[in-house]
């Protein structure tokens, strides 16, 4: 289930590009807190306390960003902004959520049971790497998880074939394939090719021969 954590921040007064760029020289990021019923409220954050809360509790932890020691607010993470071909932090976009109303995540598909794939010469072909769920924020699990340990080639998972916590529905198509198992190409190639009943020999031709006539 979604951790929840505590984030300090303070409000932001000026919200020019200029005084953003002081803020990240100084060690802050520019963030925003919105969401329903609500007027945005921009914020910042220091940039290495919010790289340590999402490296610890992921993505989808309910964060209570504490701001100027006074007010509290119960967000998760949106959206992350990055510059262009760097790591560096640009802006955060936090949303308010209450704790009895359903939001929207996008959480990992873990997969476990690999090593029985590979002992019996199996290959798993990967298409979904996270999946969209919806439940109340509490709910929400750091990510699902698909064994295919007894899986066999042939075997296919879809997005509705997950098992999800209680409390917790797919958002997206549920037929979608997640995962498919299937055997070696070339252990198709040889089966392919000994499947005649009869191997003809090669040809054999006498050059001394060749050379009488």
């Amino acid at each position: 289930m979604a951790k929840q954590v505590l984030l300090q921040a303070e409000r932001r007064t000026e919200l020019k590009t200029r005084a953003s760029k002081r803020l990240r020289k100084a060690g802050f990021v520019p963030a925003i807190i919105y969401g329903k019923n609500m007027d945005s409220v921009p914020i910042k954050v220091r940039s290495d306390d919010f790289r340590r809360l999402v490296k610890e509790h992921g993505r989808n932890a309910i964060i209570t960003i504490k701001l100027n020691g006074d007010m509290s607010y119960n967000a998760i993470v949106k959206k992350v902004f990055f510059e262009n071909m760097k790591n560096d932090l640009q802006h955060v976009d936090f949303q308010h959520v209450s704790m009895d109303e359903e939001i929207k995540a996008i959480v990992p598909i873990r997969i476990v049971g690999r090593e029985a794939l590979e002992s019996r010469r199996l290959v798993l072909i990967r298409q979904i790497d996270d999946v969209k769920i919806k439940g109340l924020p509490q709910d929400i699990p750091e990510h699902v998880e698909i064994d295919v340990s007894d899986m066999e080639a042939g075997d296919h998972v879809t997005i509705g074939d997950i098992k999800y916590p209680e409390g917790i529905t797919p958002d997206e198509d549920t037929d979608s394939v997640v995962l498919t198992i299937s055997v070696p190409k070339e252990e198709v190639i040889d089966e392919a090719a000994g499947s005649d009943d009869e191997v003809k020999e090669p040809e054999l031709v006498d050059k001394e021969d060749d050379d009488d006539e």
